[in-house]
């Protein structure tokens, strides 16, 4: 190709020598052809220099713009010239029938969406066309069309709207697959790439779809973004190194923090110390059934120990929730059947499911039908109940407005994900606290291995002995979340604080806190800021130096 740069160099087949003058932002860059005698020259501001090159018997140019980190204004002769062209030069717009032609892009469809959203649940996904919908209605002119692709809802009438046109789609990654491989679903438009919860979509094994998506879109043009509350992980690093050149990292919070409007207490759910669990005739999850545990007497015996256990804490969340008179809560447990067990126990601690029972709840896992799910996730956001009992599905990026209370029934085992579920509380610099229930001891748990993913499996043997079970130590997990977390407050035996005010929690901070945190982040980012404006000017000096001496 034959270029000229704004270093003020022209360049053929990857010699540079200098030429013209160097040109920057706002500037204006004219480039001349004159096809009778195969010259070419360049211009900046209307100042046209000698001829660069000489092209003659060559075969047909195309015209192109190499940016980085900039935008450019082309004009083809469409409007007039800021710098009208000198003696016969005109615009392509205006160039002689077969000498100039206008090329279709092939392969992409003016149908196909400008931004494709990638997100990892229903309802994440859910949540973000909603609010590409509220944001979209201020624009006008041009306006925006959205479509939400996510399983459960009507394929074919998907498949209609990608037909019509849509400029910003959100999805799930299996949905999305499925419309791109049945040809309903054009890429070629796309310039912007979202994975929302990259670290979560990685997690739940769409590596594959994710760059299958991917090998779809054209990358001359492509910007990818990433957003996740802990993008710090090696898997989500592989994939940026995969399919972004030259990514920026942004971080508005540091790695894996809590926020300082979120309060972290514990309970130690130890069944020597409380014996609430001996009268709870809810079943458990089914792991001791092979086991001999009758009545769990003997809690010298780890099956028996984690047995109450898994009781005890069905009435630890119980006594948390009357004690802290709790009117909304989001509670998380570790697979679906502990969610429904909970929900047996404070249903039956109650009865039916109206704000005038203490204990109204619903439930929000995989086990749910699609439209069962989308109901209970909005009567718990409308005030229809008060707790919503959930699997770590819930745990990403939902926003519930003003969420006062988090309980954690079982530890996630990896803390990033303990980061997410706390993090649905104290959002918006409204105050939140988050109570985890945490064993005393090994807890027996499910983890299938099996073909069926856990669905009828009643093999309740270890997994090293070729069953679906492994023993749970939450203690461990605790001591490796304390490490990106603030000090945890230890409740009292009357799962009380020594100190404080439940009454704050989901009110916002007063405004002189807030003041004051800021002002302790203000001092705290100055230092952080001189160094950088040190190295900065370090940085230039240098490169000066540099650049005077080799030229």
């Amino acid at each position: 190709g034959y270029g000229f740069g704004g270093t003020g160099k022209k360049s053929n087949k990857r010699n540079f020598e200098t030429y013209g003058k160097p040109f920057q932002q706002h500037d204006t860059v004219g480039c001349f052809y004159d096809a009778d005698n195969g010259k070419i020259h360049f211009s900046v501001n209307g100042e046209e220099f000698p001829v660069a090159f000489s092209v003659k018997n060559s075969p047909a140019l195309f015209p192109a713009v190499v940016l980085k980190n900039a935008e450019v204004r082309l004009n083809f002769g469409a409007t007039p010239f800021k710098h009208p062209p000198s003696g016969d030069f005109k615009g392509l717009t205006s160039g002689k029938e077969g000498l100039v032609e206008r090329q279709k892009t092939k392969g992409t469809s003016s149908n196909g969406p400008v931004a494709l959203i990638i997100e990892p649940s229903r309802e994440l996904a859910e949540q973000t066309h909603q609010a590409i919908c509220s944001f979209k209605k201020y624009l006008s002119s041009p306006s925006l069309t959205a479509a939400l692709f996510i399983g459960g809802d009507s394929v074919k009438e998907q498949m209609q709207v990608c037909k019509k046109g849509v400029n910003i789609v959100t999805g799930t990654p299996g949905r999305l697959l499925e419309l791109i491989q049945q040809g309903a679903l054009d890429l070629g438009n796309v310039r912007f790439f979202v994975l929302d919860e990259a670290d979560r979509l990685l997690d739940t094994g769409n590596w594959d779809i994710i760059l299958s998506c991917f090998g779809h879109l054209k990358k001359s043009s492509l910007q990818v973004l990433l957003f996740s509350a802990t993008l710090h992980s090696q898997e989500v690093a592989k994939l940026s190194e995969k399919i972004c050149q030259f990514p920026i990292w942004v971080d508005l919070k540091g790695r894996d923090t809590v926020p300082d409007t979120v309060d972290l207490a514990i309970i130690t759910a130890d069944p020597l110390k409380y014996d609430d669990w001996k009268g709870i005739g809810i079943p458990t999850d089914g792991v001791h059934n092979k086991d001999p545990v009758p009545n769990a007497t003997n809690l010298t015996r780890d099956e028996c120990h984690s047995f109450a256990t898994k009781r005890l804490k069905l009435s630890l969340v119980k006594k948390i929730i009357d004690v802290h008179n709790m009117d909304q809560c989001l509670i998380f447990c570790r697979t679906r059947v502990d969610c429904d067990n909970l929900e047996a126990f404070l249903k039956k601690s109650a009865g039916t499911n109206k704000m005038t029972d203490p204990y109204s709840c619903l439930c929000l896992h995989s086990g749910l039908r699609a439209q069962d799910r989308k109901k209970n996730l909005q009567d718990f956001k409308d005030g229809q109940v008060r707790f919503l009992i959930c699997t770590d599905v819930a745990a990403r990026g939902l926003d519930i407005s003003g969420l006062p209370y988090v309980i954690n029934v079982t530890l996630p085992d990896n803390p990033a994900d303990f980061i997410h579920r706390i993090g649905r509380v104290g959002r918006a610099e409204r105050m939140g606290l988050a109570i985890s229930i945490v064993g005393k001891r090994k807890e027996k748990v499910w983890f299938h291995k099996c073909k069926s993913k856990g669905k009828g499996c009643t093999n309740t043997r270890l997994v090293d002995k070729g069953g679906c079970c492994i023993w749970y130590d939450e203690g461990e997990i605790m001591s490796q979340i304390e490490k990106v977390t603030d000090t945890m407050i230890e409740l009292n035996e009357d799962f009380t604080f020594s100190e404080g005010d439940n009454s704050q929690y989901g009110l916002k901070r007063k405004k002189e806190e807030r003041v004051g945190n800021f002002e302790e982040h203000k001092t705290y980012l100055k230092s952080a800021l001189n160094e950088l404006t040190t190295l900065e000017e370090t940085a230039q000096t240098q490169y000066f130096s540099y650049f005077t001496h080799f030229n």
